[in-house]
Order: structure tokens, then sequence, then C-alpha cells
């Protein structure tokens, strides 16, 4: 889909369901095309989750059948907000950032595309929303997916999977004490002379 300088895929816009944000549409009543954007799970505007289903009879929010854009068409009640957390404030500004320099209307995308380094000026829209999509999520699997330990590296003391040997009778004895104490043990070819010995006598 092209919208002047910026080319984006088809597959990204939801036009089956209505994604909506309850809190914005009360401010003012219109749909906004940015809740198209499956890449945009909140809203840019008040930072609520995006929904798609009723809330109170939890059906599909179809075009079809919708008498108001905050009205569910099956059961005709409010869709009230999403009950799920708002996006953190702290990335509330890369989040519009991002928002805006992917929305099909060229006045959102201009404010973004000037704040930008003189090295990227000339670079598409598209291009860069696919950049930075892809920037954040490649960030998100190394979080969640640490480098492995490098050969030969350290391992921390709680983590370290060597089994411990166990508390042996000599533990802190001294050498003395334990070299005495093995004295006492009989040795086991002793213990088979003299096993022999008694079976011999009998």
């Amino acid at each position: 889909m092209t919208f002047e300088d910026l080319v984006l895929s088809r597959s990204r816009f939801e036009t089956r369901r209505r994604r909506i944000a309850s809190i914005a549409l009360a401010a003012g009543g219109r749909h906004r095309v940015g809740w198209m954007d499956r890449l945009l799970p909140y809203c840019p505007e008040t930072l609520e989750r995006l929904v798609d289903s009723c809330s109170e009879c939890a059906g599909p929010l179809l075009w079809t059948g919708a008498g108001r854009i905050d009205v569910c068409g099956r059961c005709g009640e409010t869709v009230q907000p999403s009950a799920a957390a708002p996006l953190p404030a702290a990335l509330a500004e890369d989040y519009r950032a991002f928002a805006g320099l992917s929305s099909p209307i060229r006045g959102y995308r201009l404010p973004i595309l000037a704040a930008l380094p003189v090295r990227l000026a000339g670079v598409p829209c598209g291009t860069l929303s696919r950049l930075a999509f892809t920037s954040g999520a490649s960030s998100t699997i190394l979080a969640s997916n640490p480098a492995p330990r490098r050969p030969g590296a350290a391992v921390p003391p709680h983590t370290s999977h060597r089994r411990q040997r166990p508390a042996s009778a000599c533990s802190g004895a001294g050498p003395t004490r334990c070299a005495a104490r093995r004295q006492q043990r009989p040795m086991r070819s002793e213990v088979s002379v003299k096993n022999s010995n008694a079976i011999a006598s009998d």
C-alpha cells in the first residue's frame, strides 16, 4: 500500500476487525488510522491497550453491523477500555515516534522526519519504519535469550554444577587423626585371609 512517500505491506493493516481505544474515543469520537496497524498494540495518544473484542460478550468487533465505533454490533453494549496495563510512560516517546513514522497521514510523519539525523534524511519512511521495528525485535530477542557462556569462562560459585564431595568423618580432624583412623581399619586383603582361615579350620 502506497501513501505518497510511504510504502507499507497490506498485511500490516487489520481491515476486518475494529481495533479501538475506548478512552481515546471518549475524548474524541473518531477512529484513528493508526489503530489499524498490527504493529501498534497501544494507542499512541492515550497509551491504552487496543481492543478488538467486546468487553461484555467477548464477541469480535467487526465493521459490519456497527452503529457506532465504540459499540459492539453483536450485543449493543459500549466497549469498555482494556483491563491490560497501559504502555509504560518511559517508552511513550519512542513509541509515538515509531507510530508517527509509520502513519499513512503525511502530516504525522513530517515532524518525525524533521527530527532525524541528517544522514537519514534521504531514507524512505517505509525503510525507516522497517528498520526501527527490526531493531526493536532483535533487542527483545537478545534480552530474552542471552548469549551462551564462552568456553573457558569462569562459572560463578552459585551456578557451578560440579558435584560437591560429601563431608567425611575426617573433615577438619587434621592429617594426624585421619591417618590414625585409616590404620585402625583392616585392609580388604587382611579380611579375606581371615575369612579363608576361618573356613579352612571348620
